[in-house]
């Protein structure tokens, strides 16, 4: 779930600085960035923090899979963007649903470790429009691996480096091997019930934007083996420089909350099924060809994570 999260504020960051520069399909403008903040100044909490332990019978969630187990997903993705320039409404847009294909295999389960790898197999955009599938297709094969502990924690991880990507997808992919930990599932240390409820703290950054995520998951039902957790993100956006496309972008600030719930099982380091939706704001200033510009963008944000 955290995974699906992350990559929903990472499209939602994408499509806002894409907004910001020439989003034609033959534009290849790159991304430079001065970052003002890093990483290091978001809170970060290694293990998940526990802060109500719930009912009886109290349990240790603990992942067991079975290597060279196999499981194919699908995310769906769907973005609606409110634009605010100056004070003026611009209106808003909504961007095609688009659906990315994932297949995650358990390679190996020793001591406290679990290494995963896994592959983006498939990605299509609602209604066909061929310049945006064609900037997309590339994708399709970038894989990676992952190794988390037995309680999800993240221990490493990496990604393969693709090439012919769209300057604008390639720095979304390079940011994400920053974004590994996400992939994790957080379990608790310590035993916990129903209605317990655990947090952590990440953190990412996106084109020089810092975002710190604090994300709290609550044991809904739990069955000795499989879970229903709810899910909230709170998602601070720290001040950040850019230069896209020949105009410098300043993120003033922004945040927003995505709330969802996730199923699954301790025999598969990854939930099996979720849902989400939430809203984010970013503040921007845009200095292009010498006039500076406030920007306020509004994105609502659904995502879906189905078994194949």
């Amino acid at each position: 779930m955290r995974h699906v999260m992350t990559l929903a504020a990472s499209a939602t960051m994408l499509v806002a600085l894409t907004a910001c520069g020439d989003d034609s399909p033959e534009s290849s403008a790159t991304t430079e960035t001065s970052t003002e903040t890093s990483t290091e100044d978001c809170p970060e909490s290694t293990d998940a923090v526990v802060s109500e332990t719930g009912g009886g019978p109290r349990r240790l969630l603990e992942l067991s899979p079975t290597p060279g187990t196999t499981q194919a997903f699908d995310m769906t993705m769907n973005l609606d963007i409110a634009v605010e320039s100056d004070g003026t409404d611009m209106g808003s847009q909504s961007s095609p649903p688009i659906t990315l294909g994932m297949k995650v295999t358990v390679d190996r389960v020793e001591d406290d470790e679990i290494e995963m790898t896994f592959v983006y197999d498939d990605i299509s955009v609602e209604g066909g429009d061929p310049a945006i599938q064609s900037q997309l297709d590339p994708m399709i094969g970038v894989s990676g691996t992952l190794t988390t502990t037995r309680n999800g924690a993240f221990i490493d991880g990496s990604l393969d480096d693709p090439e012919g990507l769209d300057p604008t997808l390639a720095t979304l992919v390079d940011q994400m091997e920053q974004q590994m930990a996400s992939f994790s599932f957080p379990l608790p240390t310590e035993p916990v019930g129903v209605g317990g409820a655990w947090s952590v703290d990440t953190s990412f950054e996106l084109s020089g934007v810092v975002s710190c995520t604090h994300t709290t998951y609550r044991l809904r039902s739990f069955d000795g083996q499989n879970y229903e957790l709810e899910t909230t993100v709170d998602q601070e956006l720290l001040p950040g420089a850019i230069d896209q496309a020949g105009a410098s972008v300043e993120v003033v600030g922004g945040g927003g909350t995505i709330q969802g719930t996730s199923t699954g099982s301790l025999t598969f380091p990854m939930a099996l099924e979720s849902s989400a939706r939430g809203t984010t704001r970013t503040e921007m200033t845009v200095d292009a060809d010498g006039e500076e510009h406030s920007q306020n963008l509004t994105t609502n944000v659904e995502v879906n994570l189905t078994r194949r």
